[in-house]
């Protein structure tokens, strides 16, 4: 493992808690390289995801099914729901914001989600002023740490309709 995501203690109910290390704070901070298609041409990008609520019904009952900001990949893939926050940037001239909010399901295709898993989720993304609403779905293997997500706006011309993501995310 390339290291754990934060300490674990627990409070005076009993209950296990979770702090971020150093570590998966660094990790936070790598972005997904994607490719963003719409009327101005092809573009290069950089996304980043928070995850501030996560429910996995895929993992044990005696673990907590809810998660908040620190997500393990496997309570994701082995079967959960996300709501989710995704900033973005285009890079070009000029460079501008993509914000991207929506909910996403996880589902477990082979070894419980460690071999490959594959998601579907829909989000509303802003940019440069202008609103539209998009479809997703993404595909992820090496216990979920890599994977490729598409996501195609609905019946709107946007400056990024299609957006090509290779995921790199480790929690």
């Amino acid at each position: 493992m390339l290291g754990a995501p934060g300490r674990a203690w627990a409070d005076q109910s009993g209950a296990t808690r979770t702090r971020p290390s150093w570590i998966w704070l660094g990790t936070q901070l790598v972005p997904s390289p994607e490719v963003l298609v719409g009327e101005g041409g092809v573009r290069a990008g950089l996304r980043w995801q928070l995850t501030p609520l996560l429910f996995s019904w895929g993992l044990s009952r005696r673990v907590p099914r809810w998660r908040s900001w620190i997500v393990e990949p496997l309570a994701r893939h082995a079967g959960s729901a996300e709501l989710h926050a995704s900033p973005g940037l285009i890079l070009g001239e000029p460079t501008r914001a993509l914000v991207r909010a929506g909910g996403r399901v996880y589902a477990p295709l082979a070894e419980h989600g460690e071999a490959l898993s594959a998601s579907f989720g829909a989000s509303y993304q802003q940019l440069a002023g202008q609103g539209a609403v998009a479809l997703e779905g993404g595909l992820y293997f090496l216990f979920g740490i890599l994977g490729v997500q598409v996501s195609h706006t609905v019946g709107q011309r946007s400056a990024a309709r299609s957006i090509f993501t290779l995921s790199v995310r480790y929690f």
